[in-house]
């Protein structure tokens, strides 16, 4: 396992994050000290998502209509704008 921001695997587990049917484990990079959980679900857009993400925000439109739009979480949509700046 690695780092989703710096591809560092000098990662310890650090707790756990209780979701709705069970919990997971949550880890820590040493590198740039990010959280992480092995299962970022949410996090998942097809390409076609992602393009049409981009083209909606050149169009105006806010972050929240495009979730709502594509049925996917806001925290979705932040992620990926966050990752494409990295």
């Amino acid at each position: 396992m690695q780092c989703p921001r710096c591809n560092s695997k000098n990662i310890v587990k650090n707790g756990f994050k209780q979701l709705k049917e069970h919990r997971v484990q949550k880890y820590k990079c040493r590198e740039c000290n990010k959280y992480f959980t092995a299962q970022e679900k949410f996090h998942h857009l097809s390409d076609a998502q992602k393009i049409e993400v981009f083209t909606l925000l050149s169009k105006g439109n806010k972050k929240y209509q495009i979730a709502k739009r594509l049925g996917v979480y806001l925290r979705a949509i932040q992620y990926l704008i966050e990752k494409k700046k990295d």
